[in-house]
């Protein structure tokens, strides 16, 4: 499948949904776990609101939790988060 092709095919709706799913996790996730400078807040911010945005939908909730391994990957990397933002100078 092109990027940019005409999906009227409701079945390949949903595989470019879930595709974007995965790749707009997984851009957040790899930004979150390697971001170790830490010196602009905005795209940490940008991140965890994708990752929020992408939870409000019932359909992406089940699609996390397919593959038991992507939430508990996703915790990993939001718990790292916690504990930078524990050490951070400025809380």
């Amino acid at each position: 499948m092109r990027y940019g092709q005409n999906l009227s095919n409701t079945k390949d709706n949903g595989v470019k949904e879930k595709s974007n799913f995965h790749l707009i996790l997984g851009i957040c996730m790899d930004f979150l776990s390697n971001n170790s400078k830490r010196e602009d807040e905005r795209p940490i911010q940008l991140c965890l609101s994708s990752i929020e945005n992408l939870l409000e939908c019932e359909k992406l909730q089940l699609e996390l939790m397919s593959d038991v391994r992507m939430p508990i990957e996703l915790l990993n990397v939001l718990y790292k988060q916690v504990g930078f933002l524990k050490m951070s100078p400025s809380t």
